[in-house]
């Protein structure tokens, strides 16, 4: 009976430890004033597409993200959540060929109305900002550092220690090659239709043919006129990048039009129509 207590009392013990450990150790500092570090979202992409330059991601936020929001390869879900004010923290984007450097998205809400949010690239052989990186099969630990003052295009700093989970991209559930099955795609209709929605300044129909985090951002915009007649310039020349598109990568609810190493179109479907944006 005394040997069944101890067991009992060591695992109660144990799952406080665990319970209480926190996923991210340190701070961050945006323009001096703190923002918690309470948060860790990472994710591993496969790279399938042939385009993820830094292909782990890493979210250290105040408030939690939800499961699939660092998914795809344009916009994530940490971002857009950001843009609405939803959440603040730091997104950083690594290549672990390279893992002294990487890409740092600041998720924060802009102040000023239909701004994107602020990015930069940190680190150097030198001087790294990324250090004691460990991937393993389901799990990342990871050192962020970047001392405050000296010039500094975004006020930031942070010294952050996480240790998380490590999530995978959806599985491919389709792949198009070929001009004949990429122009009979729902994917490439879609966007072409949203593309002469922008040509003709048709707002109905971008709103339609836009998805929620799509429509969200032009909501942003102060001018709705002004912003209208910048994308008519967009939609000129749609048509011709779409004749471009050389492969359609699809995973579940998310597609990317493939263009070449630096352009691509992202799709999501959504009540089971497919929608422009991420």
């Amino acid at each position: 009976m005394k040997t069944r207590s101890l067991i009992l009392a060591a695992a109660a013990a144990a799952a406080l430890q665990q319970a209480s450990a926190a996923p991210v150790e340190g701070t961050i500092t945006l323009d001096g004033k703190p923002i918690a570090a309470t948060h860790v979202l990472a994710k591993l992409h496969d790279n399938a597409e042939g385009v993820v330059g830094r292909p782990l991601l890493v979210a250290v936020t105040d408030r939690p993200i939800p499961p699939g929001g660092l998914d795809g390869i344009g916009e994530t879900v940490a971002a857009q959540m950001a843009l609405a004010g939803k959440l603040r923290g730091l997104l950083f984007r690594i290549d672990p060929a390279r893992p002294d450097e990487a890409s740092m998205i600041v998720l924060d809400k802009p102040r000023e109305a239909g701004r994107g949010l602020g990015s930069l690239v940190i680190g150097s052989k030198e001087q790294p900002a990324v250090t004691r990186l460990k991937i393993g099969a389901d799990a990342v630990t990871v050192a962020f550092a970047r001392p405050p003052g000296g010039a500094q295009a975004v006020d930031v700093s942070f010294a952050l220690k996480v240790t998380a989970p490590l999530t995978r991209e959806p599985p491919i559930t389709a792949d198009i090659k070929g001009r004949p099955a990429i122009e009979a795609s729902p994917q490439y209709r879609a966007s072409l239709a949203y593309g002469e929605a922008m040509r003709t300044g048709d707002v109905r129909a971008q709103v339609r043919l836009g998805s929620r985090a799509m429509n969200e951002r032009m909501d942003m915009y102060p001018d709705r006129v002004a912003i209208t007649e910048r994308l008519k310039e967009v939609g000129a020349v749609a048509k011709s990048q779409l004749a471009k598109v050389h492969r359609i990568v699809v995973r579940g609810d998310r597609a990317a039009l493939l263009i070449d190493q630096r352009a691509w179109i992202t799709m999501v479907r959504e009540n089971g129509e497919w929608k422009s944006g991420d």
